[in-house]
């Protein structure tokens, strides 16, 4: 793949394992909480934050 102009030290590994997850959620056979939960740390590690958002159950 090829240099889009942006950073290019991302970890791909993440980034796969990520996508494949996502396919789950969307599949039914993951939760979006537990989507959230396995990549948080890793998330934050790599991107120095996480703000992704999460369904919390409430209407607040």
């Amino acid at each position: 793949m090829g240099n889009l102009g942006g950073r290019q030290d991302y970890d791909e590994d993440l980034g796969r394992r990520m996508a494949r997850d996502a396919r789950r959620v969307s599949d039914g056979e993951l939760s979006e909480a537990e989507f959230h939960e396995k990549y948080h740390e890793e998330v934050l590690e790599e991107f120095g934050r996480d703000d992704r958002p999460i369904e919390t159950g409430s209407d607040t």
